[in-house]
């Protein structure tokens, strides 16, 4: 069955000629803190492999509601997105999916052999932070985790 996702996309500033190909990093917006980490261990590589930054975010709709009524702002979260790549002075694209399911959606959104980011703690109960990172190392792609 295909995910219904709906895709928005914002961008600060244009990274590079559309003819130049960049590795583009891949940071999982999780929460505030957990994601200021990727963004931090984002902002280190990028710079040394000139990488593109992309912030994925997958925006949950239950379903009584229509995937076109989320029940948070996407104003909100795109503020809040931005805030903290220019908090990290990082030029980065911001791609917001408005989905049912957080984890089907990112998995879909990537390219094969994508280099994700993803800002979690250790928990002893699974999250669903560690379960994203278990499908994504199972689907081929490459997972740096940055411990809040």
């Amino acid at each position: 069955m295909a995910q219904q996702a709906r895709q928005l996309r914002f961008r600060r500033t244009s990274l590079a000629p559309d003819n130049e190909q960049r590795l583009d990093l891949k940071v999982v917006f999780t929460d505030e803190a957990k994601t200021c980490a990727a963004l931090e261990t984002a902002s280190l590589l990028a710079g040394p492999l000139g990488a593109e930054i992309t912030i994925l975010a997958a925006q949950p709709v239950p379903y009584p509601r229509s995937i076109t009524d989320p029940p948070v702002n996407i104003r909100h979260t795109q503020g809040t997105l931005l805030s903290l790549a220019s908090h990290h002075d990082l030029d980065a694209r911001v791609e917001i999916y408005l989905c049912r399911d957080r984890i089907e959606t990112i998995r879909e959104v990537l390219r094969p052999r994508s280099l994700v980011l993803l800002g979690m703690r250790s928990r002893f109960w699974p999250t669903w932070e560690q379960r994203l990172e278990r499908a994504l190392r199972r689907d081929g792609h490459h997972v740096i985790i940055a411990n809040s």
